[in-house]
């Protein structure tokens, strides 16, 4: 689309899924720093932008959408809603230590098994081969 026939669109046209995303992707450049957080944060944005306005039972306007391209900061009511990941507390799961003796017991609890299934199995091949 030229932008002379963007420019002559009524401004109170419903914005397209790719202006509201457009404007998720310009705030995020404006508010990361990274390219991985600008990622982020334009699914984050968008997200935000799809909820006020369905909260508000309205949705987005031509005329919105190319003011918010204007601006050249995030709108506080936007910002207010990210939520930044607080430092990754991974629990630590604490492993079943088993001592060496325990370990011992159990190689020796398997070849005692090991051993009564061969004697079972060597009686049942000379009862088959009588």
């Amino acid at each position: 689309m030229t932008s002379a026939t963007f420019s002559k669109i009524d401004n109170n046209q419903i914005a397209t899924q790719r202006q509201v995303y457009g404007v998720a992707c310009h705030f995020a450049n404006i508010a990361s720093k990274t390219p991985t957080e600008r990622y982020g944060l334009t699914k984050v944005f968008n997200a935000i932008l799809n909820k006020h306005y369905k909260d508000s039972d309205s949705y987005m306007t031509h005329g919105e959408a190319t003011e918010w391209f204007e601006w050249d900061c995030v709108p506080p009511q936007f910002m207010s809603l990210i939520k930044k990941p607080k430092a990754s507390t991974v629990k630590k799961t604490a492993k079943k230590s088993t001592p060496k003796g325990k370990a011992t017991d159990r190689v020796d609890t398997l070849e005692k098994r090991v051993d009564a299934m061969d004697t079972k199995l060597e009686k049942i091949l000379e009862i088959l081969s009588k």
